[in-house]
């Protein structure tokens, strides 16, 4: 006993260290969901995100409703397969009743019936029509194959899970009888037949064959339980036959002591029984041995007898004391709650063999009353032994059942117990499944919070290197249609900037081309007028020798003057030879004349000259002035032309960056730019933080497939297309930097950053939806938690 209670201790510190270890686990479990569920709080749905969540809950049933609607097509065919087959049997039977009664009643009115009625025909005899109601419904062919099929399917996929526990319960249970068959196979109580079991009606029994299973297995029992009966008689009436025998051999030795042992020796024998076992023995063996010395030899035989029956009485109080103890050794081991159940149980069992005990009393002091009346008959005494006997045989029967109905409590209780055990197992399972899930949600919450910050981080970015000035949104959405208006702001500004440039490049090509026709034209002016200057310097020179031979002239023409003055003189003073002098003046007038008629027309020729001087330098100065304004104008136009260029280059610099950053790489071939996404091992590289130095060395470095945007010397060399003296060398490097700049496609950009925005935005969502489904899992968790330990606590107490 001692060692009993130290299990028993011992299992219920155990008991209580667990429980203790649950609570704490529960508790912190609790903690901690309180924790899950703030950090949910703000994670709100729509009623279009929690019909979506419901949709896709629902996905993790649709093996088990499908495979239940499997059963109940199953179901519904074997019911009308079944009542087919049951009203076409029953029509059957009712026309062979029929007619089995119609051919009686014809022999009943040809025998006797004809001395009263005659030969009046007989009338049409009722009968049973059998009509099914109810059309074909619309549920498919199926058989117990598919469902096996579909079972052993999702078995092979996963043995373990909770699908294929459902499934399979499902499965058994399509094999289960129904209640009123259930009640129909049980039909048979202590051995007869219990009409009210048996059911109104046994006429969809025929055919059945679960049903038939069922009553095979219950007339297996019955036999078993006959057989049993039929031991028990058996040895009874070996016990008898031996008694007869003994009471036989001792008719023929009346003076002998009987080989039989007493009472007393069987109650030494018997070690087990109780004192007031022995007592009842002695008692009877005194009133036997008084029995033995007053009356004759057929009392001695029925005392035999009689101690035969006590023995047997007593070998079944010894077992039911066996059945006592062992009933209270497997209490020992229950919980409190089973043992004061079983404890009640058993004072009811003592109660019980108190009454009987009582009972065997009273049957002792009548049988004692009997043996001391010496007036009744043996015949009497046969009777009373018989009734005895049968008496003795309830008692039996009714001890019999009382210790299959203890062992049933005791069955009970065991089942009981493994029931607890298996729902403490169960609680368990739970308990360690919440841990586990608890610990995916809370990992899936990490990354979900670690991806949804790097998303919004990358978008912070991205707006920081696209409008750095502006105030950054705080809100998701606000910031996304933000960088979505940048980004759109940014496509337009470089197609007005490449608009712009070829608007610029068209009116750099017409600058360029009046610039050429000005130089040609400039060219030919500076021919004309070095020519015109060759032509006033030969002019010159020629009016200076002119007005050398002018001056000569006129010194001449002086002389000739002077000396026709004083041929004047003379022809006044009257000297001779005024003919030749005439003739002489004549000439010299005449070439004087001459001369002054070469002078006037030398000065208006220097006139002239001296005019197409001066419209030469005019159209001089004129074509200078317009040389320096085209000038003027083709150097802005430089500039502007290098301020695009440059322009051009930063954004696409900055488009190109801002794909890599958004972990795309950029690489160029044939002319198209393809963009790609990065693997996330390569991500890393990129990096996501504008701020670091060590990222943009790391992006300037990253790949020999990525578009370098224009870093090299060579490519810096393409930037000052426009400072080239020569045209040829200008317009190569004019269409490389086109080639090289060219090749950026605004269209796929834009189609990557709306993806990319919209892949974002459905992330968000789907992290807000799963946030959701794990919030109500985790409240559904906690609650089934929380009535699962209050129903167990209910149990305990």
């Amino acid at each position: 006993m001692g060692e009993i209670l130290q299990t028993v201790t011992k299992l219920r510190n155990s008991t209580a260290l667990s429980s203790l270890e649950f609570m704490y686990d529960i508790a912190g479990l609790t903690a901690m969901l309180a924790e899950v569920n703030g950090q949910f709080a703000a994670l709100d749905l729509d009623n279009d995100g929690l019909e979506a969540v419901h949709l896709i809950s629902m996905l993790d049933t649709l093996p088990v409703t499908y495979a239940s609607f499997l059963a109940e097509a199953v179901r519904r065919s074997e019911w009308n397969e079944k009542v087919k087959s049951d009203s076409s049997t029953l029509a059957n039977e009712m026309v062979n009743f029929q007619e089995e009664e119609i051919r009686r009643r014809r022999k009943w009115q040809k025998n006797i019936g004809a001395t009263l009625l005659g030969e009046k025909p007989e009338e049409q005899i009722m009968a049973l029509e059998v009509n099914l109601q109810g059309g074909e419904d619309d549920w498919p062919q199926v058989s117990r194959q598919d469902l096996e099929e579909l079972f052993e399917i999702l078995r092979a996929e996963n043995s373990q899970s909770q699908i294929v526990s459902d499934i399979s319960k499902i499965i058994s249970d399509l094999s289960n009888p129904t209640r009123q068959q259930s009640r129909r196979a049980k039909a048979f109580k202590a051995g007869s037949i219990h009409e009210a079991a048996l059911g109104k009606s046994a006429l969809l029994m025929r055919g059945d064959d679960d049903l038939l299973k069922n009553l095979q297995d219950e007339k297996v029992k019955v036999e078993n339980k006959l057989k049993t009966a039929e031991s028990r008689v058996r040895r009874l009436e070996d016990l008898l036959h031996r008694q007869t025998q003994v009471s036989r051999t001792s008719t023929g030795n009346v003076f002998q002591v009987p080989n039989n042992p007493s009472p007393d020796a069987q109650n030494t024998a018997n070690p087990l029984t109780s004192p007031r076992h022995n007592d009842d023995s002695r008692r009877s063996s005194i009133s036997s041995r008084r029995f033995s010395s007053n009356r004759g030899e057929e009392e001695k035989a029925f005392q035999q007898k009689l101690l035969s029956l006590e023995t047997e009485l007593i070998a079944e109080r010894e077992r039911a004391s066996g059945l006592e103890k062992e009933v209270a050794a497997k209490d020992t081991s229950t919980s409190e709650l089973n043992k004061r159940d079983f404890m009640e149980e058993r004072k009811s069992l003592e109660d019980e063999i108190k009454r009987l005990k009582a009972r065997l009393e009273e049957l002792e002091d009548e049988m004692d009353r009997y043996l001391g009346s010496r007036e009744n008959e043996k015949s009497d005494v046969d009777d009373r032994v018989h009734i005895l006997q049968e008496e003795l045989d309830r008692l039996r029967k009714d001890t019999a059942a009382e210790t299959l109905k203890a062992q049933g409590q005791v069955d009970f209780l065991r089942n009981d117990a493994k029931l607890q055990r298996e729902t403490n197992e169960t609680l368990e399972r739970q308990m360690q499944s919440l841990r586990e899930e608890k610990k995916e949600l809370m990992s899936r919450t990490i990354k979900a919070e670690s991806a949804a910050e790097d998303q919004l981080k990358a978008l912070q970015d991205m707006h920081l290197q696209l409008s750095p000035k502006l105030r950054m949104p705080q809100e998701f959405t606000a910031l996304s249609g933000s960088l979505t208006n940048k980004s759109l702001n940014l496509v337009s500004e470089l197609e007005n900037t490449k608009r712009g440039y070829n608007l610029a490049k068209s009116q750099r090509d017409d600058a360029e081309t009046t610039i050429s026709e000005l130089r040609a034209e400039l060219a030919e002016y500076k021919e004309k007028y070095s020519i015109q200057v060759k032509e006033s310097q030969n002019l010159r020179e020629n009016l200076s020798s002119e007005k050398a031979k002018f001056s000569a002239l006129e010194a001449e023409l002086a002389d000739e003057r002077l000396q026709l003055s004083t041929l004047r003189t003379k022809i006044a003073d009257g000297e001779t030879g005024s003919e030749a002098l005439r003739s002489r003046l004549e000439e010299e007038e005449q070439k004087v004349t001459s001369l002054s008629e070469d002078l006037a027309g030398k000065l208006s020729r220097i006139g002239s000259l001296e005019e197409e001087k001066r419209s030469h330098k005019e159209k001089h100065q004129f074509a200078q002035e317009r040389f320096d304004r085209l000038n003027n104008r083709f150097d802005s136009r430089t500039s502007r032309a290098k301020d695009l260029t440059q322009r051009v280059y930063s954004q696409n610099d900055k488009l190109v960056r801002l794909l890599e950053r958004l972990s795309y790489s950029v690489t160029k071939e044939n002319g198209s730019m393809i963009i790609q996404k990065l693997p996330k091992p390569d991500r890393s590289i990129n990096g996501n933080d504008s701020s670091d130095p060590g990222n943009k060395i790391k992006r300037s470095i990253s790949g020999s497939t990525t578009m370098k945007a224009m870093i090299d010397s060579g490519d810096l060399d393409l930037l000052y297309w426009m400072h080239n003296d020569d045209p040829e060398a200008e317009a190569e490097k004019y269409d490389s930097f086109i080639n090289s700049i060219g090749s950026f496609d605004v269209d796929s950009f834009c189609e990557v950053i709306a993806k990319r925005v919209r892949d974002m935005e459905f992330t968000i969502k789907k992290y807000s939806r799963d946030a959701r489904s794990y919030r109500e899992k985790s409240h559904r968790a906690q609650k089934e938690a929380h009535e699962k330990i209050a129903f167990k606590n209910f149990k305990r107490r």
